[in-house]
C-alpha cells in the first residue's frame, strides 16, 4: 500500500471515531455548563461558531445569539429556544 493511501486511512478512521466520541463530549461538556451556570429561562447567550443542536439540551428556553461564518449559520437545525442567527467572522466582532 502506497503512503499516499495509508494517509488517507488513517483520516477516514480518525473521522469515524471523532463522530462516535464527539457526541459524548458535547453532552458532558454541556452538563458542566448548566451545573456551574445554573442558566434561567431567558438568559441571553452569545455563540460564537456554535450551533442550536448543542443547546437543545438544556430544558430552560434561553435567547441565544450564533454568530456564524457566511452559509454556516445552523439555521436549519430546529430548536424551543428563542434563536437569532448572524453571519460574520468571530475573529472580527
Amino acid at each position: 500500500m502506497n503512503q499516499s493511501r495509508l494517509k488517507y486511512l488513517r483520516f477516514d478512521g480518525f473521522q469515524s471515531l471523532k463522530e462516535v466520541i464527539q457526541p459524548t463530549v458535547r453532552r458532558r461538556r454541556m452538563q458542566v455548563f448548566l451545573e456551574r451556570v445554573k442558566p434561567q429561562p431567558g438568559l441571553r447567550i452569545l455563540d460564537l461558531g456554535g450551533r442550536p443542536g448543542i443547546w437543545n439540551s438544556v430544558p430552560q428556553s434561553l435567547d441565544i445569539t450564533f454568530l456564524n461564518l457566511p452559509g454556516e449559520t445552523g439555521r436549519e437545525i430546529p430548536t424551543h429556544h428563542r434563536a437569532h442567527f448572524i453571519e460574520g467572522d468571530a475573529c472580527d466582532v
